[in-house]
């Protein structure tokens, strides 16, 4: 019995054999793959790409030699951070100028001005501009006033008495002074 199962078994690896011998001549590949092989003696392929520049800074190198001692000037020796030389001579005087931050001398105190009525009342209209101007300002004023007194007056609008009285108030306080008791 032993015989047949080792005779069977060899059977089915001729089979195996011959059947992937079969499947690799058709071009059929397999995914599984087989025992590695030996080492490959092959030559040295070309030489790749040089990589990208490292963002790991190297060992530091060995301090250098100190070089020559600079020329005198400017940056030299005895330049900006060098001694302090002698005063110049004092410069001439600016022009006077609006944007001095230095006050001038104080002027003299002004005198006492005595303003008529005339005088103000020429610039009152050299301000509002025409007399008949103002003349029209006094007309609509003087309109105000007895709309004003008609609203009181009416007795259409007691109904709504409070919110007269408040409107009425707040229109009389601008040409009338205001009266103690409100």
């Amino acid at each position: 019995m032993k015989a047949t199962i080792e005779s069977r078994l060899s059977a089915l690896e001729q089979m195996f054999a011959a059947g992937l011998e079969k499947a690799l001549a058709a071009g059929l590949k397999s995914d599984i793959p087989g025992p590695p092989g030996p080492q490959g003696q092959g030559l040295p392929g070309p030489q790749g790409q040089p990589g990208a520049p490292s963002t790991v800074a190297g060992p530091a190198g060995p301090a250098g030699q100190t070089g020559e001692r600079g020329e005198r000037g400017l940056t030299g020796l005895t330049g900006l951070t060098g001694g302090v030389g002698p005063r110049g001579d004092t410069g001439a005087s600016g022009r006077d100028g609006k944007d001095s931050i230095i006050p001038g001398p104080k002027g003299e105190p002004g005198k006492d001005s005595i303003v008529t009525l005339d005088e103000i009342e020429k610039l009152i209209v050299s301000i509002v501009g025409n007399p008949a101007i103002v003349a029209e300002a006094v007309l609509q004023l003087a309109n105000l006033k007895k709309q004003i007194a008609v609203i009181q007056g009416d007795p259409k609008y007691h109904r709504t008495d409070a919110h007269r009285s408040d409107i009425i108030r707040r229109l009389k306080q601008h040409f009338e002074p205001p009266s103690a008791f409100d």
